[in-house]
């Protein structure tokens, strides 16, 4: 029901900036860092991944992120390494 009402006066991406947490950050599907730039505070660190490794240079260049190449089906993280994982 928030999402709803949030999505009627703002982007969904506008809801995530004040509920992604503090810590460490993982956007996968990145892209070309729309999201992950708004994302970036001195409270989160922010890891970038999508498979092209162009994506993630430039999200990384935006968001001041750590690129990572990855595949979504197949996450390169320890369990528990992170606090949040966006997609």
């Amino acid at each position: 029901a928030e999402l709803a009402h949030v999505a009627e006066v703002a982007s969904p991406s506008d809801w995530l900036l004040h509920r992604a947490p503090d810590g460490v950050v993982v956007e996968v599907g990145c892209g070309a860092g729309l999201t992950s730039g708004r994302l970036r505070r001195k409270d989160r660190r922010l890891l970038v991944g999508d498979l092209s490794l162009r994506a993630v240079l430039t999200a990384a260049r935006r968001s001041h992120g750590v690129p990572v190449v990855l595949d979504a089906h197949a996450l390169p993280l320890r369990e528990r390494s992170v606090d949040a994982v966006l997609a």
